[in-house]
C-alpha cells in the first residue's frame, strides 16, 4: 500500500526549511489507534510487513506491506 502526497521540500516556507520532512515523521509518532511512538511500525513488522516513507522535492510518500490477514488493521 502506498499514499503519495503532492507536497515536498519545495513547498516548505522559506522560514521553516524541513517542514515537509518533519510532517513525514509525525505518522510514526502516534495516532488514536496506535498511540505510542512506533506502534504502527510495530504492528506492521509483527505481522509480516515493512514500512517506510520519504520526502522528495515535490512529494511525500508513505508505503507499507503487511500479511494480507492484517491489511484491514493496517489501513485503519
Amino acid at each position: 500500500v502506498a499514499m503519495d502526497v503532492k507536497v515536498g521540500s519545495w513547498s516548505d516556507p522559506k522560514d521553516t526549511p524541513g517542514l515537509a520532512h518533519y510532517f513525514e515523521h509525525l505518522l510514526f509518532m502516534g495516532t488514536a489507534k496506535y498511540p505510542e511512538e512506533n506502534d504502527f511500525r510495530k504492528y506492521i513488522l509483527t505481522n509480516g510487513g515493512k514500512c517506510n516513507a520519504f520526502t522528495s522535492d515535490t512529494n511525500t510518500n508513505y508505503h507499507f506491506s503487511v500479511d494480507a490477514n492484517y491489511l484491514g488493521g493496517a489501513l485503519d
